[in-house]
């Protein structure tokens, strides 16, 4: 399964890149991806999380849901592993 939303901001940010990500609150679909762009490059997925809460001075990602699925991420294989 190709993950654009995670493998674009990973890609950008190997490439030594400034990356932004928005949606309407920045909490929950943004820091989600964000979190899970940061485990491609090999940041533990808790760490990750938490290095976005404290950039928002907010716990992020907003729900259980999206925590669980950032950290499923980390394991799903890109086009380019395979």
């Amino acid at each position: 399964m190709r993950l654009y939303w995670v493998e674009s901001p990973a890609g950008e940010l190997r490439r030594d890149r400034s990356v932004m990500v928005h949606c309407r609150g920045g909490i929950g679909r943004w820091s989600t991806l964000a979190a899970a762009a940061l485990t491609r490059l090999g940041v533990e997925p808790e760490a990750a999380m938490d290095a976005i809460s404290q950039a928002r001075g907010m716990r992020v990602p907003e729900t259980m849901g999206q925590r669980m699925w950032c950290t499923a991420t980390r394991w799903r294989g890109s086009a380019r592993d395979r």
